[in-house]
């Protein structure tokens, strides 16, 4: 995945988050793979996404002492 593909998916996901807390709704996010209907019960999921992408911006190790990071 390119670092812009990931921007784009990460100003995506922020966006889903703001929305879904904004007005307790659902909101469409647009992914690489996709388009995507969230609502509040996704919102850990959003976060889990937004955490893993963020990690890959940052670059750096994927494991340390054999348990991934």
């Amino acid at each position: 995945m390119s670092r812009q593909t990931i921007q784009n998916e990460l100003a995506s996901i922020n966006q889903a988050i703001t929305t879904i807390l904004e007005t307790g709704q659902s909101a469409t996010i647009s992914t690489s793979s996709g388009t995507r209907q969230v609502t509040m019960a996704s919102l850990n999921t959003l976060y889990q996404r937004k955490a893993e992408l963020e990690k890959r911006l940052r670059g750096g190790p994927k494991v340390f002492k054999g348990i991934p990071i």
